[in-house]
């Protein structure tokens, strides 16, 4: 199968009138509480695919109505970043004293802390994160040129993170993905063509 990129650009909210007042999302617990990560989405259509300008388009409509979506990363009204600078502007002495302060005070010892994550591999172990995108309705989505033939996230480098996600096949039945490192693929192996 041959797979072609047809666009990679950022596509802005498209409104229908004037864009409205600059409104800025803040942040939720969800976004607080979980790496700062973005998951590519790979969506295969069955040929003719749409026009890229189509696609552009219907995404577009789309970021105007969940303005949420497209605010994350917002301009605010000094031109700048919104998040992304306010988030910047926050990292400053005391922010970096607030790490150190914490680290030599003990807490770190009597709560039994541990890293979650290794710089070297990025694994959410032992523990796993299920995301369940099965009330995503994938397959329904229509830019103009007909629905995917095929959704399917990206490569994801973090080991620990399971994605549910509607089968392709219209069934009712459900794909699995699941992101490993190369190191433990035979023992998975092992394990799910075990299972009776």
């Amino acid at each position: 199968m041959k797979v072609k990129v047809e666009s990679s650009r950022i596509v802005k909210p498209l409104y229908d009138a004037a864009a409205p007042a600059p409104e800025w999302m803040p942040l939720s617990v969800f976004d607080t509480a979980t790496y700062d990560e973005s998951i590519a989405i790979i969506y295969a259509f069955r040929p003719p695919n749409p026009p890229s300008a189509a696609m552009e388009l219907g995404l577009a409509r789309t970021l105007a109505v969940y303005r949420e979506w497209a605010g994350r990363l917002g301009v605010g009204p000094d031109g700048r970043r919104s998040l992304i600078h306010r988030a910047v502007a926050g990292i400053d002495d005391a922010y970096f004293r607030s790490f150190v302060d914490f680290a030599s005070s003990g807490a770190v010892e009597a709560e039994g802390l541990v890293p979650s994550a290794d710089a070297g591999e990025v694994v959410v172990c032992p523990d796993m994160e299920v995301d369940s995108w099965l009330g995503m309705s994938f397959y329904d989505l229509d830019f103009g040129g007909g629905c995917p033939l095929y959704f399917m996230p990206s490569y994801l480098a973090m080991e620990g993170t399971i994605f549910l996600v509607p089968s392709f096949l219209g069934d009712g039945s459900i794909d699995v993905y699941v992101p490993l490192f190369e190191n433990h693929l035979e023992e998975f192996k092992k394990i799910c063509y075990n299972i009776a």
